[in-house]
């Protein structure tokens, strides 16, 4: 008696297609970004039109002092907000958010019938670039609001002690958002080499002959 098996000659179609079923949620994701990177500079164009006095109505003259107060620091604080929000769009985030999404809907849209075809070696290359625009534009557009800053520095909060304590919040948030954008990419990776290696068709077929085989005549 002899046993004989072989390694399949085809991989299953479900991990490439899988892929592809996750390139599709990307791609929406994507268009997200874009419809995003086009409409909040909008409305915050139409929000710095919009007069403290709009919101919290006249300068109460015959008010007493304390409501005379509450009005100025509230007016310091909605204009700070603004200028902050304003310094934001004027950095080009949104632009350069905008330009990485394109790019990702490109390659997103042209792997998803690329993997659900079974195209292994054009659908991996294909995502391999999403997965770099997708690290690169995380990685630059936090550059970005780290130059500007990740929250408002308001005057009220203007002191020595507070200073230090906003920049080192700042570095922090730095830090931890480029830690969790490699870990987060580190697992996409680790994912698209476990595609790459099940997706993988053998190149030879193995005859094993069972110990149990006779060779005598």
């Amino acid at each position: 008696m002899s046993c004989v098996e072989g390694i399949p000659k085809e991989s299953n179609p479900w991990w490439l297609r899988g892929t592809a079923i996750v390139m599709g949620l990307m791609f929406l994701l994507s268009l997200g970004q874009v419809a995003s990177s086009i409409l909040v500079p909008m409305g915050m164009e139409r929000l710095s039109s919009t007069e403290w006095e709009d919101i919290a109505g006249e300068y109460p003259d015959e008010g007493n002092e304390r409501e005379q107060d509450e009005w100025r620091e509230g007016e310091v604080f909605w204009n700070e907000s603004i200028d902050y929000w304003e310094s934001i769009v004027e950095s080009g985030i949104f632009e350069i958010s905008a330009v990485f999404s394109m790019v990702l809907i490109l390659l997103s849209a042209a792997s998803i019938p690329v993997l659900w075809n079974g195209d292994r070696e054009l659908g991996l290359k294909l995502v391999s670039g999403w997965l770099v625009g997708f690290m690169s534009s995380q990685i630059v557009t936090t550059l970005m609001f780290y130059r500007v800053g990740f929250m408002p520095q308001y005057s009220e909060v203007g002191d020595s002690g507070m200073q230090i304590w906003f920049e080192l919040t700042e570095t922090f948030s730095l830090t931890l958002s480029l830690v969790w954008i490699v870990i987060c990419n580190s697992c996409l990776a680790a994912l698209l080499v476990v595609v790459a290696a099940r997706s993988k068709v053998p190149d030879k077929d193995y005859d094993l002959e069972s110990a149990f085989h006779s060779t005598d005549s």
